[in-house]
């Protein structure tokens, strides 16, 4: 069995500049990391993950996303994604 990745690695999800479909679910992420690389990305999937907080979306340089998944987490501070979520829209 793959152990669970324990943070997002900008150095390594930079490079997958082509990527349109992201899935990091079923891991132990706490932090969600900036990827101003992965400007095609319409899908990133984060669910079931130790991250408690969600903040600095807009400085992900995710602008294409269309279904963003985060399903089962602990969060404590959720307007920063109703705030994203209008800024998008």
């Amino acid at each position: 069995m793959i152990p669970p990745i324990d943070k997002m690695d900008p150095a390594i999800l930079n490079n997958l500049v082509k990527c349109t479909k992201l899935s990091l679910s079923s891991n132990n992420i706490d932090k969600i990391s900036n990827l101003p690389n992965l400007k095609n990305l319409e899908i990133l999937s984060l669910a079931r993950n130790n991250i408690k907080k969600i903040s600095g979306l807009d400085e992900m340089g995710i602008y294409n996303i269309l279904l963003l998944n985060i399903r089962f987490f602990k969060i404590k501070f959720i307007f920063i994604i109703i705030e994203y979520i209008l800024h998008i829209l």
